[in-house]
C-alpha cells in the first residue's frame, strides 16, 4: 500500500501536538510545596504582637518535565509580610516568581513577617502558599503559627482586679490599728519580769498589745499608714498601665519590688509571730506540757494544778484566766503558779496579735499570688 503525503495543514497539527507533548507543564502531583516555620515561629509558645516571624517556603519539582515560569503567592492571617528583594508585597499578599524549575529541582525562600492584631487567647493562624502558573494553580501548602496578645491578656486580667486588688490588705491593716472589743481591758496576772531576753521582749510586746486592747501601735503610726497607701497607689498605677510589650517582662522582679515595699511592715509582723512562738514555748515548758497544748488547755491544766474552783470548762483563754484570777480573790497566788499563769497570758495576748498580723500577711501574699498567677496564665508568649 502506498502512503499518501501529508497535506500542509495536517503536518502543522502533528507538529503542534508533538510540541505540546514535549513541553507540557508538570502535573499538580509533581509540584510539592512546604511551608516550614522558623525560629520562635516553630515553637509551641505563641508569638506576641509586633514580634518577628519567618517561614521557609520550599518548592520542589518531582516530575519529569521542567516547570516554566510560575508565581509563588503567600497569603496571611494575623501577619504583616516584609518587602524584600525577593518578595513583592501588596496588602496581605506576598509574591515571588520562579523563572524555571527543572525536573527534580528545588528552590527555597525565607519569608519574613511580623505579628499583627493577635487575639488575647492563643490562636493558630495560617500562612497559605499557592504555586500558580499561567494555566492555573499547580500546588498549595500552608503552615499554622500560634499567636497571642499576651500583654493585652495580662493587662485585661489586671484591669479586672483593679477595684479590689488591694482592698483586703487595707482592711487587714485597718483592723490591726483598732482595739478588739472581745479582748479584756487589762491583764489578769502581772508580768513575770523574766530576765531571759526572748521572754522579756515577749512580755514587753504583750504589754503594749494588752494596754491598747489588741490594737497595734506600730500599724497606727503615720509611717506604716503611708506605706500601705503608697503601696495601694502603686498597684493601681500598675494595673492601669497600657498593654505595652514590656508588661509581661520581669514580673518576678515586679513582685519582689512590691514585697520589698512592705518590708518594714512584714518584719514587724514576723517579730510578733516570733514572740508568740517563744511565749507559748515558755508556757508549755513551765507547765511540763507537750507541744500540742494551746493556751486554753494550758490554763485549764494550771487551774487543776492550783486546785482552784474556777469555771474552766468553757470559754476562751482570757475568760479562763479571768475565772482563775477571781478565785484567788484578795489572796495572791503562789509565786510559781502566778508565773505559769502569767506566761500563758502573755502567750494568749501575743497569739491574738499574731492572728491579726497573720491575716494581713495572708492578704499580702494572696494579692501577690493573684498577680503572679495572672502573669503565668497570660504571659505565655515566646519573647
Amino acid at each position: 500500500m502506498r502512503l499518501l503525503p501529508l497535506q500542509p495543514a495536517c503536518a502543522l497539527a502533528v507538529l503542534i501536538a508533538a510540541a505540546i507533548l514535549v513541553s507540557s507543564p508538570p502535573a499538580l502531583a509533581d509540584i510539592e510545596v512546604a511551608v516550614i516555620p522558623q525560629g520562635n515561629a516553630a515553637k509551641e509558645r505563641p508569638l506576641p504582637n509586633g514580634s518577628a516571624a519567618s517561614v521557609l517556603i520550599s518548592v520542589r519539582n518531582t516530575g519529569k518535565d521542567a516547570l516554566a515560569r510560575a508565581d509563588v503567592i503567600a497569603q496571611f492571617d494575623g501577619f504583616v509580610p516584609a518587602t524584600t528583594e525577593v518578595w513583592r508585597v501588596k496588602g496581605t499578599t506576598a509574591t515571588f516568581s520562579i523563572e524555571r524549575l527543572p525536573a527534580g529541582g528545588q528552590t527555597e525562600r525565607i519569608l519574613r513577617m511580623s505579628v499583627a492584631n493577635a487575639p488575647l487567647v492563643a490562636t493558630k493562624r495560617n500562612v497559605s502558599v499557592e504555586i500558580r502558573a499561567k494555566d492555573g494553580a499547580l500546588a498549595t501548602g500552608e503552615a499554622q503559627i500560634l499567636i497571642a496578645d499576651c500583654a493585652g491578656a495580662f493587662r485585661s486580667r489586671l484591669e479586672s482586679l483593679r477595684a479590689t486588688i488591694s482592698q483586703g490588705v487595707r482592711d487587714a491593716a485597718e483592723e490591726m490599728r483598732r482595739p478588739d472589743t472581745n479582748l479584756p481591758l487589762s491583764r489578769a496576772f502581772p508580768y513575770t519580769g523574766a530576765r531571759s531576753r526572748e521572754i522579756a521582749a515577749a512580755e514587753r510586746l504583750a504589754g503594749t498589745v494588752a494596754a491598747r486592747r489588741g490594737a497595734d501601735t506600730q500599724m497606727a503610726t503615720e509611717w506604716f499608714r503611708f506605706m500601705i497607701v503608697r503601696w495601694a497607689s502603686e498597684l493601681n498605677a500598675y494595673t492601669s498601665q497600657p498593654a505595652n510589650p514590656g508588661l509581661c517582662a520581669n514580673n518576678y522582679y515586679q513582685i519582689a519590688g512590691y514585697r520589698q515595699g512592705l518590708l518594714p511592715i512584714t518584719r514587724h509582723l514576723d517579730t510578733i509571730k516570733s514572740a508568740a512562738a517563744s511565749s507559748i514555748k515558755a508556757a508549755r515548758d513551765a507547765a511540763n506540757a507537750d507541744g500540742s497544748e494551746d493556751t486554753a488547755t494550758l490554763a485549764r491544766r494550771l487551774i487543776k494544778e492550783a486546785e482552784l474552783e474556777a469555771n474552766a470548762d468553757t470559754g476562751d483563754t482570757f475568760s479562763i484566766l479571768a475565772s482563775a484570777r477571781a478565785t484567788f480573790g484578795a489572796r495572791p497566788p503562789a509565786t510559781d503558779i502566778a508565773r505559769k499563769f502569767s506566761l500563758v497570758e502573755t502567750a494568749a495576748w501575743l497569739e491574738a496579735a499574731d492572728r491579726r498580723g497573720g491575716k494581713l500577711t495572708e492578704e499580702i501574699e494572696k494579692l501577690l499570688a493573684t498577680i503572679a498567677t495572672a502573669h503565668k496564665e497570660s504571659c505565655i508568649c515566646s519573647f
